[in-house]
Formats: structure tokens, sequence, C-alpha cells
């Protein structure tokens, strides 16, 4: 080959390989840390993010914008009053863990814009991933450039059962998530509490379990979510009416029933779990719901053509293929159209509400909810934001053309609670209407004053430790602990004595020490965090994971490991100061001089005394939203 024509080849990678044996332009799609002269794209798609970001909310309304026998796609899916399932879909939920995709999505977009500004017109992809394949073989095939394709190895897919499941026909993906639910929830559903019809009531809807278990073994009910909110909620003459989102992390939902029944017995407010309001007659409304959505469905097979960005030729159909179908005929269609004739019963039952309160994470089955709320004629809907807000976490944001749209607009609360002043100038920016926005305590993150203090107060330190804290998907666990493993053999923990792994609850991390680390000596706690904090010397945190954030307030250097196969959801991304690590040499360097982390003192709002929470709930003081061009 001469040298004219490797100029012209464009290698991309997906594995490791010999350097020496490749010529022309070389590109890695999953590494950052890629020999001299070669390209890495996940450290390309971090260097053009801001556009990658803007683009892929772009294409997201474009498609809402799809046309379809002559109307919206957003309009030709409402299927109920108020509410288009447009917006409950796995696509429109832009769900950066639910559909790691995405990140697939940005990195050929990235692709894309280097591959045609080297002027190559010869591709070829060394890899096994079949979809990728797809996608570049057609691309290349409109551009009329030569395409080759390499695979690495020769392998058969394993498929396990959950794998076996996703390939069946979506209807019959439907039909056995329904008979799973009534299975294992809807038929252990009995008679609970009924709902007062008299009083002052407001509502709030919950995840369940997550609760203080210690007040719980007194019949008392304290979320872990809204902690010192319920002494607020106490004090008032609200009938407070709890409606829990199940979550069977902990408890079996029998188990679930018989805590729910516990608390019922011993207080002014009433508990519930949405599954209490099934009914036939919900279910029927269910089930007609789901036909429609697959008559509808089936209008819509060109819509595929439309899978490209804004600005891109690159068709990226064959990677949402299967979330677009689940939404529409599947898994996800089935469980929106449950959710949507829950909410409806919900919010049916339920007497007039003063107000209602939810967490808010911008989840679909929140937008179900926020449209049979307003279609009741409930007070007004609160959502609140309770945990921190990252830049990449696109399920967060809309493109701003989709929030001034004025029909079938996203869903949104009448007020959205916001625990930071970060995180309000990131809605600020983002386009969310201004006047919903209101400042509020992030009552998560209250017990930091006390332990920011215990820390200020605490003696000499006899150990040097390294806090390690993980993430809950095994992948990027293993990679953060290799990580770590090869930073220890470059010497980064000479000066520690001890080393302590804190695990997320659903990824225990026992055998993937011994299977990426097993010369790491390493001591796993499990204590809360409030109580690790007065005894690290230095934090190393999974992207994944908010403890970054306690770390920078407790004035811990904190460094944050960057995997290079799925997005930085950190909520510090953006800060200038923060050193987010993907080689062992850079870990190494940062334990050996850690650094801390410059962060404003309005981060988040961590007044004990909650004077923003009574202005907003305190019934006798008259509520005003923040002022345009104000910080309060």
């Amino acid at each position: 080959m001469t040298s004219e024509d490797e100029r012209r080849v464009f290698v991309l990678l997906d594995k490791k390989s010999n350097q020496n044996t490749l010529a022309g332009h070389v590109a890695y799609w999953g590494d950052f840390n890629v020999p001299m002269g070669c390209y890495s794209l996940p450290g390309l798609v971090y260097s053009q993010v801001d556009a990658l970001k803007d683009e892929y909310l772009s294409w997201i309304h474009e498609l809402g914008e799809y046309r379809v026998c002559g109307r919206r796609l957003r309009e030709y899916l409402r299927l109920t009053d108020g509410l288009s399932f447009w917006w409950m879909t796995i696509i429109a939920d832009k769900h950066v863990m639910r559909s790691p995709q995405i990140y697939d999505i940005l990195r050929l977009r990235a692709l894309e814009r280097l591959y045609l500004s080297t002027g190559c017109r010869i591709f070829i992809l060394q890899s096994d991933n079949r979809q990728l394949h797809r996608i570049l073989s057609e691309w290349c095939r409109r551009m009329g450039h030569s395409y080759r394709w390499e695979r690495q190895s020769h392998l058969q897919e394993k498929i396990d059962l959950r794998g076996f499941f996703r390939k069946l026909p979506h209807p019959l993906q439907a039909l056995g998530s329904l008979i799973r639910r009534i299975w294992s929830r809807y038929r252990h559903v009995r008679s609970g509490t009924a709902i007062p019809q008299t009083g002052r009531q407001a509502t709030v809807v919950s995840y369940f379990p997550n609760f203080d278990r210690d007040a719980a073994a007194r019949g008392v009910y304290r979320s872990h979510y809204f902690t010192k909110l319920h002494d607020l909620l106490d004090r008032e003459k609200w009938c407070i009416n709890w409606i829990w989102v199940f979550s069977g992390d902990e408890f079996t939902f029998p188990e679930a029933m018989s805590v729910r029944d516990r608390f019922n017995k011993n207080h002014k407010n009433r508990y519930y779990f949405i599954e209490e309001f099934m009914t036939i007659r919900t279910l029927l409304r269910a089930l007609f719901l789901y036909c429609r959505l697959v008559v509808r469905g089936v209008s819509l097979k060109a819509v595929r053509r439309s899978f490209i960005l804004p600005g891109s030729s690159i068709n990226f159909w064959p990677i949402l293929s299967w979330e677009w179908k689940s939404s529409l005929f599947g898994t996800a269609a089935i469980d929106n159209a449950l959710l949507t004739a829950l909410s409806r019963s919900i919010a049916n039952k339920l007497p007039r509400q003063d107000w209602g309160l939810y967490l808010w994470e911008n989840q679909p089955w929140e937008r179900a909810f926020i449209s049979s709320w307003k279609q009741h004629g409930h007070g007004r809907i609160i959502g609140f934001q309770h945990t921190t807000v990252s830049y990449l976490y696109l399920r967060y944001f809309e493109d701003k053309r989709s929030y001034a749209l004025a029909t079938d607009p996203p869903p949104l609360p009448d007020l959205l609670a916001v625990g930071g002043a970060a995180a309000l100038e990131l809605f600020l920016r983002a386009g969310f209407p201004e006047e919903r926005l209101v400042p509020v305590e992030a009552l998560r993150y209250l017990y930091m004053n006390d332990a920011v203090k215990r820390l200020s107060n605490r003696k000499k330190r006899l150990k040097r430790i390294l806090l390690a804290v993980t993430g809950y998907r095994p992948e990027v666990t293993a990679e953060e602990l290799r990580l770590l493993a090869a930073a220890a053999s470059m010497g980064g923990l000479e000066t520690y004595d001890e080393v302590w792994v804190k695990p997320h609850p659903f990824c225990p991390v026992e055998s993937i020490l011994s299977a990426v680390a097993p010369g790491l000596e390493a001591k796993i706690v499990s204590d809360p965090l409030e109580e690790l904090w007065p005894h690290a010397t230095t934090v190393y945190a999974s992207n994944s994971t908010t403890a970054a954030i306690e770390a920078a307030m407790a004035k811990l250097p904190v460094a944050i490991h960057l995997h290079s196969r799925s997005l930085n959801i950190s909520p510090l991304f953006g800060l200038a100061d923060v050193d987010f690590v993907s080689r062992p040499e850079e870990l190494a360097n940062f334990l050996k001089e850690p650094r801390k982390i410059s962060i404003r003192p309005d981060f988040l709002y961590l007044d004990s005394n909650m004077p923003r929470w009574r202005r907003l709930l305190t019934p006798d003081k008259e509520h005003t939203v923040r002022k345009k061009g104000t910080g309060h």
C-alpha cells in the first residue's frame, strides 16, 4: 500500500491492537489511553460535549415533530386527554443508564466529524459489534466510500434468559411483563386504610423503601428522601396521603404490604402503594390504551429514516430500534399503559388535594401522574429535585423549543423545587421555564451541616485512609477497581495505611475485587457515608455516585473515575478543578498529591431551618416564586 493509499484509509478499533500493523488514520471506539497519533472517540466526545448534547436534544424535539397521517408524532400518540404517549417512550425519556446506547450515538457523531475532516475514502472496522457494522456499512454505502468489516473473533453470542426474553416478539414481551406484575404484585393487593374524604389533605409520592428502620420499628415512617421535612409536615394540619412507588430490592411485595399496615396503625397520615389503586376497570383501561398504542405504532415504520442527528448522515436506527419497538409494542408500552391508568385511578379516588409533592426525576410515570392530577382539578403539583443534577444526565433536560410548545408539551409540574444554585443555573441555561423554578433546601444533604462541623473539629488522624466509593454497574465498578490496583502498582498507595471500599447497595464488590484486583488489600465497609467522612483522608469515587459532592463539601480531596464506555454523569462534571481519572498514572499522581475541589457554598442549599420549604408549603403564608433575575 502506498503512502497516498494509507492517507485515504481510516481504521476504527473496538479493542486494543498492535499499532505497527495499522496504516492510515486510526481511532479507538472505547479507550482514552490510545497510542501516539491515534484518536480517542471518548476523548473527542468530551471535547465536543456541548454541541453533541444540543444535537441530541434537538433530534428528540424534531422526532416529536415527525409528520404521520397529517399530524405530528406527539399529537398522533395522544391516546388520552392531556397526555401524549410520545413523552413516555424510552426515546423521549433519554435515560442514559436505561439507554446507554446514547453514548454510542454521541461517539458516532464525533466519529463522523473526524472521518470527514481527514478526507479518507476507505473505512475499516475492526470489531465484533454487529450493530456498529450495520450502521457504518450503510453510511459508507450512501457516501460511495469503500468499507470493510474485520471481525476480531467469531465466537457465538451467549444468550441468557434475559437476552432470550428480549429477542421475543414485543407483544409477547408485553404479555410476559403484565403476567409478572399480576403475579408478583397485583394478586397480593388487599384492602387497606380507606382514603379520608374530609379534612385538609395533600399527597406526597415517594419511592419505597429507603426509610429510617429505627423509626419504622416504632411504627413511624421517615423517608430518607424527605428527612427533616417530615417534622414540618407533622406540625401542620394536613392529612398526608403518602403514595409509594415500589422497588423490590429489599422487600417482597407481600412484605412491603405488611410494613404499610404497620405505618397505617400509628399515624394521622395514610400510606398506599400505587398498585392498591388497580381495579378490573383500571386494568381494562390499561389494556385498551396498550391496544390503541399498538395500532398507532404499526403506522410508524417509516420513522426509522429519521433516526439521524441534525447535520449528520449516520442513521443509528439499529442502536435504538429495540427501545422504539418496546415503547410502542413491548414492555415499556404495557408498563406505561398501566401507569397511565393507575395515575387516573389515583387522581380520581383522592378527594381534592391542596397540593401534591413528588420526587422529580422526569420519569414516564411522573408525566402520567402530572397529567392525571391536573385533569382532575387538584391543587398545585410540585416536583422535588431530590438529588444532584448532572450536565450529561439527559433525562433532566429538553430542547428549549419543547418547553415552548403550544400543543402536547412535555408534562411539567407547576413548580420544580430545586435544591441548589448549581442545579438552578443548569435548568435556566437549558431553557426550563423560569417561573416554575423555586429554590428549596436539599433535604438529603442537610446532614452535611453537622458533618462539616465535626470534620473541621476533628483531631489529627492516626491513619491515612483512602475511601473508594463504587457505583451500581458491575462492569464500571470492575474498571474502577482495576484502575485503583494499577495505580497501586505505580506507588500510588505508598502513603496510605488502609484502603476502604464503600460499595453501592445494588452492586456487591467481593467477587469483583478478587477477580480484577486480587493483590489489592482493601476493607469493605457498609457504614453510612456520614460516618465514614471523618475517617477518610482522600476519596476516589465512581462518576455515577453523588458521594463526590459530599466529599467535596467535607473538604476532602476527591478524584472521580471516568469510564471510557459510559457517559460521565458526575454532578461535578464541568467544574474546572475536578480530577477525572481514566489512566493508572493519572490516579497514581492524584493519590500522591491529592487536591481539594473548590465548590461554591450555595452549590446545595443547606439551611437546617428550611426557610424555603416553609415558604413553599406553609398554608398561612402566601407562596411567592423566585423573581426573574434573582437567586431566591
